[in-house]
């Protein structure tokens, strides 16, 4: 991949029913299990992010986007009491920790408030005798989806050019039976359409 593996988000390891199982890296030794609030106060510093994911589901729900500050912590943005915190950590079962991962400069401008995340369709070419990219998505927050990007939340979805990596117009879910099409971030007011992913041959 060369160059893309520093961009992957640490795994901590998964918590079950309230107790934190952590996973060795290579060359790591394996810790040992404990609460999971016990973990987070003794391994979580000040101004590190952790993604706590249930791993059953998707559509975004069930991820806690979980942050130490100076003066406490913060839940999906929100300030939350230590006891709170406690509280819901205790609760979690089936839940896989990592990293945060920080987004390139031009994803965080279209909108800073989600990971704004590409989606790749790839299918087998049978005469090629190999695999292809048949369409791209790059999928874009919005306040009503934050922390996350999904469309089906009411997030955005541009087309990619996959000759170019530019971007298309993007659009909103349908719920009212109709595409809405924006050209710019109904929110931020960044230009979507017409911008390029930078390192698009290299992806």
């Amino acid at each position: 991949m060369d160059g893309f593996e520093d961009r992957l988000p640490k795994l901590y390891g998964i918590i079950e029913e309230g107790t934190f199982r952590p996973i060795a890296g290579p060359g790591e030794a394996r810790g040992r299990a404990r609460p999971a609030t016990e973990w987070v106060e003794e391994t979580v510093e000040p101004g590190e992010t952790r993604v706590l994911k249930w791993v059953i589901g998707g559509g975004g729900h069930n991820v806690l986007v979980l942050s130490r500050t100076d003066d406490g912590w913060r839940l999906d943005g929100e300030a939350i009491s230590r006891g709170e915190l406690y509280e819901r950590l205790r609760d979690l079962d089936e839940y896989v920790v990592t990293g945060f991962a920080e987004q390139a400069a031009y994803a965080d401008e279209l909108f800073s408030g989600s990971a704004n995340t590409l989606r790749l369709v790839t299918m087998w070419d049978p005469e090629e005798d190999e695999p292809f990219v048949a369409r791209g998505i790059h999928r874009i927050g919005t306040r009503e989806t934050a922390p996350m990007d999904n469309w089906s939340r009411g997030g955005l979805g541009a087309e990619i050019d996959l000759a170019t990596g530019e971007l298309g117009e993007a659009v909103t879910f349908p719920f009212d039976g109709e595409l809405v099409r924006h050209e710019s971030h109904p929110d931020t007011g960044t230009r979507i359409e017409g911008t390029t992913i930078p390192g698009w041959e290299r992806i």
